[in-house]
């Protein structure tokens, strides 16, 4: 899994842990902060993390955010899938979903689900 670092810090805030704990997960981040249990805080290149992650045995890489570990990702052309979660709550303002400067990019719609409490999910496929 990855994360960005500013992402990583707000899950944490909220005060019930980090709900992917369980997980191989790399924070994005600028800082040199030392590993815990599952979690390594990498400032490395990110086009060298996702090409050693490929080459292991295991599920798919997971990006949990945020806004510009996503941009960064997209704009290296990084990412296969794109799964958008709807929930229905107007927040009336927050963060950018994707910031300018990337390329256009065909989405492919795969499978949708829906959830009682009314979240939607979108699962899409990535056009190379």
């Amino acid at each position: 899994m990855l994360i960005g670092k500013r992402t990583y810090d707000w899950v944490v805030s909220q005060g019930h842990g980090f709900h992917h704990a369980e997980r191989e997960t790399f924070v994005v981040t600028r800082q040199e902060i030392p590993a815990t249990d599952n979690i390594t805080f990498y400032s490395g290149d990110l086009e060298l993390l996702i090409s050693k992650l490929k080459a292991k045995n295991g599920k798919d890489i997971f990006c949990d955010g945020g806004a510009q570990l996503v941009h960064q990702l997209m704009k290296d052309g990084l990412i296969d899938r794109i799964v958008l979660s709807i929930i229905p709550i107007v927040l009336g303002g927050g963060i950018r979903l994707f910031a300018e400067g990337i390329q256009v990019q065909k989405l492919i719609l795969g499978e949708t689900k829906t959830f009682e409490s009314g979240l939607v999910q979108l699962n899409y496929l990535v056009s190379k």
